[in-house]
Formats: structure tokens, C-alpha cells, sequence
């Protein structure tokens, strides 16, 4: 069985006057419902999966407005969001994820079951309104959805709104108050559409300009993970990868600045084997190709800070930025050595593998793309390098073509997934 965690979670609204909180005797922060201890019980035991959770909505005074416990049948809660109003939405997690809406007097209005797209698009099994979506990972741990994604409440002319928006674009709209989801197509949506793209272009906008505030304390926070900050920091910063997306879908142009000003971060996200280079395994950056991304999506041309390093024992590749970059990617050609693409036009934009049928086997190829701005638009070049035994991979083809980027949300998908 893998382990799922929950901890205990609070949020605050943004005017400070509410807090929300859900915590499980299972953590040891308070006792079960019935007042026994639950430290003889698997979740206290071993700090996982733990359920009986506590819901409390307070004032800014500390009196509690009302309480209700998990329900059985019902997921543990990984997020909690407060509007202003102190309307409160609870994300559930696990296999049967929820958005629970409830009310400042303690009345839940409505429960939205959250379903993959590439489950069965009907109703079975699903009480209440459901919503499909395209970015469900379903796992051994639960079902994710929420990576890169952005929620938030907004005034609208038909009152109070709470809007999820996914990684893809996708919006969960749901009137709060009455109890409503409002489908994406159809009249009512079209009618705020507008106002939730400026909503979302402002909202982004203001958090990356706040976390340019705070790079100092995010380049102290990469160097030394282990020092803890403030809640209210890290929860900014641990929504600056979904602003720098949004801002690019948008074209938000006033955010420019913000992304050219973050580039330099050095914020390794995870390192995988590649076909190119043997012996090497690539280090990716997190935000680097999110918001290098972005800023071509708006016709500028990033620092070409390194998205990917390609990583030894004795540490990275040595990698320079390569004046002329576009002149020297036309000398490129196939059955050049990796070692000398990379002294000639540096680490790539973009890195893309995939497995091939050979035979009876399977062997790996690798794209490495670079992506050229030429004033007017913009152009790939893309080496294709494929496996050999036991040395580093074929350079078998170099070549230009357009960029699909632009027009296709494929790469970014694949950044994300990854």
C-alpha cells in the first residue's frame, strides 16, 4: 500500500479576518470526536493516511463560527482557501477527490467530485455534481489533479465566484452561495469570461511583482532548504510557477520584468538519464523552462540562463551562453559528439525522449531543441540523437522547422508532466 500523508492544514482569507483550519487526532493535535485518544490507531501511529478530521471556521477574535468532522465516506482534506466573505472550499485527496464548498454559517452548498477525462463520462458512483478533467494523474497515492494550477475568488455581477483553473486552462466555476457549478460553455459563462481572464491576468501579475520582492529569501530558501519561513511566503512561492504559466497563456506583458528578473534563479527540480550523452544524466531546472516559455509566447528572447545541465560525478557540464547562437547552429550536423554540439551552441531550450519499437526491442531517442527569434518570428532547430550500446547516443539528424510552440500547447504539457 502507498502512503499518503495528510497533514494538518489552516488558511487565512486575505483580509485576515478568518481562518479555517482541518486537523486529525491522528496528528496528535486533538482527540477524536467521541474524546478518546486515536494514538493506539494506525494513522497516529505511523503519520499516514489519516482521516477524522476537525473543520473549524474562526474569526479573527478566535470564536469558532462552526465546526464539522470528515464524514466517512469522504476523502481526507489536502487544501483549504478562505475568501474574504469567509466562504470556505476544502480540497479533498485521494481516490474520490472533492471540492467541498461551505458557507460562513456552516452549510455546505455544494460538493464537485473531480473526475479524469479518461475515466467514463457519466454519472455512476458520483453523488452530487461532477466536473472532468484533463490534468488527473491517477496513482497508487491518489488521484493529483491540482499541479500548476490556480484558485481564487472574484466579485462578479452575479455575486461571488470561485474559480479552480488547471495547468491546461481549464476553469472549475462554482457559485459558492447558491450552490452552483457553471458549466464552461454556455451563455452565464460567456458572460464573465472576460473578467476572469483580467482577474487571472492581475492576480499573476501582482504575485510575481511580490515574489521579485522576496527573491532574496527564495535564493536563500534554494541554498538551504531546510530553514523553515512563514507560511504566508512559502504559500506565495509555492504559486509562482503557475503565475509565470498563466502569464504567458495571457500575454501578460506587464509581467515581463518579473520573468526576466526571476530567470537567474537556480531551482533544480529533478535529474533523469539521457540518450545524448552518456555517462551524463540531465539536471532540469523548475522554473527556467516555464518561464523561458512564457516570455517566447510574447516574442522576447529569454537570457538563455540553462533550462537543463548535463550532470557527471564530477559535477555539471561546463556551459557558456553562445553569442550568435543562430549562425552557429547552421555548422551543425550529424555524427557530430555531444560534448562538441554543447561547446558549440550550449545546452538546449528544450529536451524531448521517447521510446521507439526496434525489432523486438525498444531503444530511446532524444530531441534537443533551440528555439531562434529572427525579429519577426520564431524557428526550431532540432537534433534527434538515438541510442547505441554502451556509448553516447548518434547525432543522426539536424533540422529546422517551425515552431509548433507557438501554436501547439505540446511542450508545455510535457514540461509539466515531468
Amino acid at each position: 500500500m502507498t502512503s499518503i500523508f495528510y497533514p494538518d492544514c489552516s488558511s487565512i482569507s486575505g483580509n485576515s479576518r478568518w481562518k479555517a483550519t482541518a486537523v486529525s487526532p491522528h496528528n496528535g493535535s486533538i482527540l477524536r470526536r467521541d474524546g478518546t485518544s486515536a494514538e493506539d490507531e494506525f494513522g497516529y501511529v505511523y503519520r499516514e493516511h489519516q482521516s477524522e478530521f476537525r473543520y473549524r471556521l474562526q474569526a479573527e477574535d478566535g470564536s469558532i463560527i462552526w465546526e464539522r468532522w470528515q464524514s466517512p465516506n469522504e476523502d481526507s482534506p489536502h487544501e483549504l482557501i478562505v475568501a474574504d466573505d469567509g466562504t470556505v472550499v476544502a480540497r479533498t485527496h485521494g481516490f474520490r477527490p472533492e471540492l467541498i464548498v461551505i458557507r460562513r454559517d456552516g452549510q455546505i452548498t455544494i460538493r464537485v467530485a473531480i473526475e479524469s477525462t479518461d475515466a467514463p463520462d457519466d454519472r455512476e458512483g458520483v453523488d452530487g455534481e461532477a466536473v472532468w478533467v484533463d490534468t488527473m494523474q491517477c496513482t497508487t497515492a491518489g488521484n493529483f489533479w491540482t499541479s500548476y494550477s490556480w484558485p481564487y475568488f472574484l466579485s462578479s455581477p452575479r455575486g461571488q465566484l470561485f474559480v479552480w483553473r488547471t495547468s491546461s486552462g481549464q476553469r472549475i466555476v462554482i457559485d459558492p452561495v447558491n450552490g452552483l457549478l457553471i458549466p464552461a460553455e454556455g451563455v452565464e459563462y460567456d458572460g464573465i469570461a472576460d473578467l476572469l481572464d483580467t482577474t487571472e491576468r492581475q492576480e499573476t501579475l501582482n504575485l510575481l511583482v511580490r515574489v521579485c520582492e522576496k527573491k532574496p529569501l527564495l535564493t536563500h530558501l534554494l541554498k538551504d532548504p531546510g530553514e523553515e519561513f512563514d507560511n504566508a511566503a512559502m504559500a506565495e512561492l509555492s504559486r509562482v510557477s503557475a503565475a509565470v504559466i498563466i502569464s504567458g497563456f495571457h500575454r501578460v506583458r506587464e509581467a515581463i520584468p518579473s520573468l526576466k528578473n526571476l530567470e537567474d534563479l537556480d531551482w533544480p527540480s529533478y535529474s533523469t538519464s539521457t540518450t545524448g550523452m552518456r555517462g551524463y544524466s540531465i539536471e532540469v531546472q523548475y522554473l527556467r523552462p516555464l518561464i523561458q516559455h512564457s516570455l517566447k509566447l510574447m516574442d522576447e528572447v529569454p537570457a538563455r540562463y540553462p533550462c537543463y545541465y548535463f550532470t557527471s560525478s564530477a559535477g555539471r557540464y561546463p556551459v557558456k551562453t553562445i553569442e550568435r547562437r543562430a549562425q552557429e547552429l547552421r555548422k551543425l550536423g550529424p555524427r557530430m559528439k555531444p560534448k562538441d554540439v554543447l561547446n558549440a551552441v550550449g545546452t538546449p531550450d528544450y529536451v524531448h525522449d521517447y521510446s521507439v519499437k526496434s525489432g523486438r526491442f525498444y531503444t530511446w531517442q532524444e530531441t534537443w531543441e533551440y528555439d531562434e527569434f529572427d525579429g519577426q518570428e520564431w524557428v526550431t532547430t532540432v537534433l534527434l540523437w538515438k541510442e547505441k550500446m554502451m556509448i553516447s547516443g548518434s547525432l543522426v539528424s539536424v533540422e529546422t522547422v517551425e515552431a509548433s510552440w507557438k501554436r501547439s500547447p505540446d511542450r508545455l504539457r510535457d514540461i509539466l508532466q515531468h
